[in-house]
């Protein structure tokens, strides 16, 4: 039989990546207690490390708002919220 065992915290982060453990951070330096539950090991696993080197921009002039959109949906797998993808892109 397994055995439950409470934790108490004021921030439950759910995800280590880059993000999530922003998040962490900002909510520790805050004085919140803070836990980070993850699927694997702490910045070894999620999207951040397949993000292709980091955050990309449409500031050359061959790219557009909407080709940054299109690339956005495209590589989160079309699991990204679009209204917030257009606004992330324009």
């Amino acid at each position: 039989m397994k055995t439950l065992k409470t934790i108490l915290t004021d921030v439950l982060v759910i995800g280590g990546g880059g993000a999530g453990l922003r998040t962490a951070l900002a909510a520790a330096e805050g004085g919140s207690r803070v836990l980070v539950i993850n699927k694997g090991p702490l910045a070894r696993s999620g999207i951040t490390l397949t993000a292709a080197g980091g955050m990309q921009a449409p500031f050359h002039s061959d790219d557009s708002a909407g080709q940054y959109y299109e690339d956005t949906i495209k590589c989160g797998y079309n699991l990204a919220d679009k209204d917030l993808a257009w606004v992330l892109a324009s």
